[in-house]
């Protein structure tokens, strides 16, 4: 099943435009595809804006193909999680303040 064919099974149009472009732009496996979609037929509304929030902040700061390599690189704030690795677990609340600390460009020193 690909992108578009699964994302078609979630209900709502913007919702499967949302799961369509994260998989789109996070460069997911098909097995990570299929876990994502899976997890987003159970989840919130929370969760999905949380989604879409992370990847709208991935988007607006890294060049498009770079954002796979990022996505799956382990986070040692996260005990070497990664961002692929939360959204796995469907924890969109971790994913989406780990987006925004690696964006926080106030805490950089010159």
């Amino acid at each position: 099943m690909g992108t578009v064919s699964t994302a078609r099974e979630l209900k709502a149009p913007e919702t499967r435009e949302s799961v369509a472009r994260t998989i789109q732009v996070w460069g997911l496996s098909r097995t990570e595809e299929e876990r994502v979609i899976e997890w987003m037929r159970q989840s919130r509304i929370e969760a999905l804006s949380e989604l879409q929030a992370a990847t709208d902040l991935l988007s607006h700061y890294l060049k498009r193909d770079r954002i796979p390599v990022v996505v799956r690189r382990p986070i040692k704030a996260l005990d070497g999680d990664s961002l692929a690795d939360l959204l796995a677990h469907g924890d969109t609340h971790a994913m989406l303040a780990a987006c925004r600390e690696m964006f926080r460009f106030e805490n950089v020193h010159a």
